[in-house]
């Protein structure tokens, strides 16, 4: 589904993806963990067209889209929700979701049934203004609507920011469902080492850039690999 080969980026002449490899399956959640400033959220933006790699190959589907405008990248299967969610405060719901699904393949621009089952709570509040909403309630509304526009391959960056644990469980099981009933790929970059553990199939570890580490959810729950990776 989604194929990274040895990604680089920069801002400006400084280096911050040093040559990254890493493939997410269809269906699969994948978090990716690591320390600040090691190079998760430019990762994220170089996916998704808001940063040119410098060079390496991304593959969404089999077609190469590494340098692509972002909303040529949406169009062709990913949505990115980024750290701090991005809503636009002074439109409603309704509005904020109906962005969304420009980026729809079949251009319908109608908002899915399936994002209400995720995320009954925004049905209720489709009048209300997006800025209103509480912080949890911003973030669902943030994935619900990269969701409108039928992505095959959604990234979350730090979804749990500002967010109360209770929420923040939630997010994870739903996080789940995404990817078991719509067969959506996820990658998700988060500090919860609890929710990425708890909600992935798989964990990568990045270090000055790179990928250093691959294994199981389990792996990192073990103290001295812990300590190794993601200790401060």
């Amino acid at each position: 589904m989604l194929k990274v080969s040895n990604l680089h980026a920069a801002y400006s002449t400084v280096p911050v993806l040093t040559g990254v490899d890493c493939e997410l399956g269809k269906g699969e959640v994948l978090a990716l963990l690591g320390r600040n400033g090691v190079g998760k959220t430019t990762f994220m933006k170089a996916l998704i067209g808001l940063l040119r790699p410098t060079d390496g190959r991304v593959e969404l589907d089999g077609n190469a889209i590494q340098g692509l405008p972002p909303h040529r990248i949406a169009r062709l299967g990913m949505a990115y929700v980024p750290q701090g969610r991005g809503i636009f405060a002074k439109l409603s719901v309704r509005e904020n979701l109906l962005v969304g699904t420009r980026a729809q393949r079949d251009g319908t621009g109608t908002i899915p049934d399936d994002v209400f089952s995720y995320f009954p709570i925004l049905q209720e509040r489709l009048g209300q203004a997006g800025g209103t909403l509480s912080g949890g309630e911003q973030q669902m509304l943030a994935i619900a609507r990269a969701l409108c526009g039928h992505p095959d391959v959604l990234l979350l960056d730090e979804p749990s920011e500002g967010i109360q644990p209770s929420i923040v469980q939630e997010l994870g099981r739903i996080i789940g469902r995404i990817s078991e009933s719509s067969g959506t790929s996820v990658l998700l970059v988060e500090q919860n080492i609890d929710l990425a553990l708890e909600t992935s199939g798989r964990c990568l570890v990045m270090e000055k850039g790179r990928i250093v580490h691959e294994g199981a959810p389990d792996d990192l729950r073990d103290e001295a690999v812990l300590s190794k990776y993601l200790a401060i």
